[in-house]
């Protein structure tokens, strides 16, 4: 089995689910499952617990040995006490969800807060995970924890785990502008008030979505590449991601790299479009220059931006996790 670096998955603490009125699903021919994030075991406090253990660890690649489960599931219950979950459980819709795109099945995510009025549309906002492969890809557990607070604040979540066979940016970007189509036609969504939200390789995916006209109000980008090249000179262990995900690397490597950099093609984002930038100064998997030098970019060109950088902050921006995501709440209050 190769080993591929652990690259770009912010473990914002991993999986989770998706979910749309059934009516609705019904009516959509490209989704073809939906599950409840609380169906088999997960009906129950201890079996989400044990659940989520498993999950998060498969999706850390840390192996499922006794005392890691241990460790865990501890960590877990910390964070997610059984009166949350029931809290949870009542408070928002989650379904587990697989939709078709070229052909293929991709998992997915979504998450509402019932609040039992269905005839007020809401905004939708996109969220593009970090990693490559299963490394990094949303775990339930991780999914709420981070995503509640935008479903709280009114919005509907969709997240893209994207297609197995993971190209980086190449095909699976289309994963993430089919979740952008099927959420817009959703009966409970105002399809003129759209927002996408990337972390770490999420990032590259939304500024690549974004390029495609999909007429997103704002965007925001969280610890993002904007220069695969120059990740790949200050972390050369992205060589084995870039061979191994990126089809016709080794026959046209600066090529498929500057496609997927918006350095190179910044001037084709829409016009008017708002983008907020969020890093942290002390970030070793994407050097916060990439951000700086992009501010720049957008700066000179005349575009609506922010550049916050958040001092010590790391690649998952701690210690500044919640003020990072309180500027966001703030960001869409006003731009979506």
């Amino acid at each position: 089995m190769q080993f591929l670096p652990k690259f770009c998955a912010i473990n914002l603490f991993f999986i989770w689910g998706l979910v749309f009125p059934a009516a609705a699903l019904a009516s959509e021919p490209d989704l073809v499952s939906k599950t409840s994030c609380f169906s088999n075991d997960r009906q129950t406090y201890d079996g989400f617990i044990a659940f989520s253990t498993v999950d998060v660890l498969t999706r850390m690649g840390k192996g499922d040995g006794f005392f890691a489960k241990l460790l865990f599931e501890r960590k877990i219950k910390n964070r997610f006490s059984e009166e949350r979950y029931q809290e949870v459980k009542q408070t928002y819709d989650c379904f587990n969800i697989r939709y078709l795109v070229d052909e293929v099945e991709v998992e997915g995510y979504y998450l509402a807060r019932k609040d039992g009025n269905g005839d007020v549309k809401k905004p939708l906002l996109i969220f593009n995970r970090g990693g490559n492969g299963n490394f990094g890809s949303l775990s339930l557990f991780g999914f709420l924890e981070t995503q509640s607070r935008f479903a709280d604040a009114g919005y509907i979540v969709l997240a893209s785990q994207y297609r197995q066979q993971d190209e980086f940016g190449g095909k699976d970007l289309n994963d993430v502008i089919k979740l952008v189509e099927l959420g817009r036609r959703l009966p409970e969504v105002d399809p003129a008030r759209v927002a996408m939200f990337g972390v770490s390789r999420g990032g590259h995916m939304t500024y690549m979505a974004a390029r495609q006209q999909l007429n997103l109000k704002t965007i925001i980008v969280w610890a993002g590449m904007s220069d695969l090249t120059k990740t790949h000179e200050e972390r050369p262990e992205m060589e084995a991601v870039y061979q191994y995900r990126i089809p016709n690397y080794q026959t046209n490597t600066q090529a498929e790299l500057e496609k997927r950099s918006v350095m190179f093609w910044y001037q084709d984002l829409p016009d008017n479009m708002p983008v907020l930038l969020l890093h942290g100064d002390k970030d070793d998997r994407v050097n916060v220059a990439q951000s700086r030098r992009l501010a720049d970019r957008l700066a000179q060109a005349g575009r609506p931006h922010e550049l916050v950088i958040y001092r010590d902050g790391d690649h998952g921006l701690k210690p500044h996790r919640e003020a990072a995501f309180n500027k966001i709440l703030a960001w869409l209050k006003i731009y979506l």
